[in-house]
């Protein structure tokens, strides 16, 4: 072999840290920190630039999906769908869309879901309207159709129970999905057909606020029997 040829081959992972290692070792960080208060004395912002995680994802809510089955609320073919359609929740408004390249974000039917879940569409029905009376799944009815023609004649947008599975920050949840979901709280219902389900953590908006969030059941109680005070 001829030796003048020959070179150590260094480990990708090394050479990264060696190159790191390198750029911080030239950055004059006296300097960035007095850059960034003559910034802030100025009433701006440096926000540091972060490598976010892009991946698609759902959170099921542990506690209560963990209540759920040892209250035996939902059957094993309602949890299967519910496990399979979580990868069509979209992020932040929890709507069960299309990921399709020839229908992205599109609200999907109970056609649709049914095709793409391989149910029957009898099957699909069954399951979804179960899951909507069980609070589950919500649906959003246009009151202008019911007003016109005095019943429900188009698809409806389906959402996801954010206190069940939710696509975004559990600290951030859309205003007009928590309002959905609090003002037809079927879980909390009694009725002669179920019981109520007393979720550990439940979902609430402050007035005027722009996301509500999760609470532990007692702190959702007692805002429950708070007045109500406009946020400023």
């Amino acid at each position: 072999m001829d030796r003048g040829q020959f070179s150590l081959k260094i480990p990708l992972d090394k050479e990264m840290e060696i190159r790191k290692r390198d750029l911080m070792g030239s950055l004059d960080i006296d300097a960035m920190s007095r850059q960034m208060n003559a910034a802030k004395e100025r009433g701006l912002r440096v926000i540091p630039l972060v490598d976010k995680n892009r991946a698609q994802f759902a959170q099921m809510i542990a506690p209560n999906m963990r209540h759920l089955v040892k209250q035996k609320y939902l059957t094993t073919p309602e949890l299967a769908f519910l496990t399979s359609i979580c990868g069509n929740i979209e992020m932040h408004s929890n709507a069960i869309v299309s990921y399709e390249d020839n229908g992205m974000g599109q609200y999907l039917k109970v056609t649709d879901i049914a095709k793409l879940m391989n149910y029957s569409e009898r099957q699909a029905r069954r399951l979804i309207s179960s899951l909507i009376e069980k609070g589950i799944i919500y649906e959003y009815v246009d009151s202008l159709s019911m007003k016109k023609y005095g019943r429900v004649v188009e698809e409806r947008p389906l959402f996801l129970n954010p206190e069940i599975v939710f696509s975004g920050n559990r600290n951030k949840i859309n205003a007009t999905l928590c309002r959905l979901v609090i003002n037809a709280d079927h879980l909390e219902k009694t009725s002669k057909d179920k019981k109520s389900i007393k979720l550990p953590w439940k979902l609430w908006i402050e007035h005027g606020c722009e996301f509500g969030r999760l609470y532990r059941r007692d702190t959702w109680l007692k805002k429950k029997k708070e007045p109500q005070k406009k946020k400023k």
